[in-house]
């Protein structure tokens, strides 16, 4: 059996999980150069779709190598200008293309793809999102029912805002400084879950800034190439005027304004950085 695999099915690691349930073995794997393209420009803006779909990529290498696979790439690499234009559909067409030259079956994780490859009358495998059973995440462990927010800072300890909101104290809620290997990983974790959760959303996804809406709390995620952050009170309706300044180490900046009640943001050295706010007066649901 052949297949083409589209970049919704390598970033969530849907493949190789089916592969070491027994399915697919000894088919012949597909990945067209548009779908690595894709891949390598999300790593290089240092989004975790990016690391995940590289990791997928190595263990789809790996089973390869052991023989559980046959593992190809076909296509034509995508030029600057379409990777740009991913979002139009540019790409998607490239990679349907490439299951339409090889004469393979289609996966694809994207219901529109899914749609638009059937009506173009390719065989096509739809991966729906999976919907597993709710598990505690590393976050859980900082909060407490009197806890406002959590802020954890690559090479700082933990830190919290407890009490009402009359009465609001920047407490230390741990003795170990976070470590930049830590607060990846649960950034991935949070992510992650927030991908699977349909109840929750990724509000935000710039280069070393995301923002994530995971049940009843907001969650700023910065990391490298992100200089800093700097949020005004506009005092409209509660919200927060943000003005997020984005410098990535070419000297580029981005100025993004958003209102954003319930979330704050605050200015960061370079490195890896965490802020957890929670919505209402409950403690965050297991996640």
């Amino acid at each position: 059996m052949k297949l083409v695999l589209d970049t919704s099915v390598i970033i969530g690691g849907r493949i190789t999980s089916l592969i070491d349930a027994g399915e697919y073995r000894d088919s012949t794997i597909i990945v067209p150069e548009a779908v690595v393209a894709e891949i390598e420009s999300q790593a290089n803006r240092h989004r975790e779709s990016g690391y995940n779909g590289l990791e997928e990529l190595g263990r789809l290498r790996e089973m390869a190598n052991l023989g559980q696979i046959e593992l190809e790439f076909a296509g034509k690499r995508p030029g600057p200008a379409q990777v740009e234009l991913a979002r139009t559909g540019e790409i998607d067409a490239m990679i349907r293309q490439v299951a339409l030259d090889c004469s393979a079956t289609f996966m694809t994780g994207d219901r529109v793809q899914s749609m638009i490859a059937d009506a173009r009358g390719l065989e096509v495998i739809f991966l729906p999102p999976e919907t597993t059973e709710a598990k505690a995440t590393a976050i859980e462990e900082f909060f407490t029912p009197d806890t406002m927010s959590v802020h954890l800072k690559d090479g700082v300890e933990p830190l919290a805002k407890k009490g009402s909101i009359k009465d609001i104290q920047l407490v230390r809620i741990g003795d170990t400084t976070s470590t930049e290997d830590e607060l990846r990983s649960m950034a991935r974790e949070l992510i992650e879950r927030t991908r699977r959760d349909p109840d929750s959303f990724i509000e935000m996804e710039y280069d070393g800034a995301t923002v994530l809406q995971l049940g009843n709390m907001r969650i700023a995620i910065a990391s490298p190439p992100l200089f800093g952050w700097h949020g005004d009170h506009c005092g409209a309706a509660g919200g927060i005027c943000v003005n997020r300044r984005l410098q990535d180490g070419r000297g580029t900046e981005a100025a993004i304004g958003r209102s954003a009640a319930g979330c704050t943001y605050s200015r960061s050295a370079r490195g890896w950085k965490i802020h957890i706010r929670r919505r209402g007066g409950k403690v965050p649901p297991k996640l």
